[in-house]
């Protein structure tokens, strides 16, 4: 339960920064998948 928290956590900054990076990129990402 722990480390799936952690990695949940994780991720969501992970894909915060990414977005604050590269929204464009990521919108492309999403619309293209």
């Amino acid at each position: 339960m722990i480390k799936n928290g952690f990695d949940d956590s994780v991720l969501n900054e992970v894909i915060t920064t990414l977005r604050k990076k590269e929204p464009l990129k990521n919108h492309n990402l999403k619309t293209t998948n």
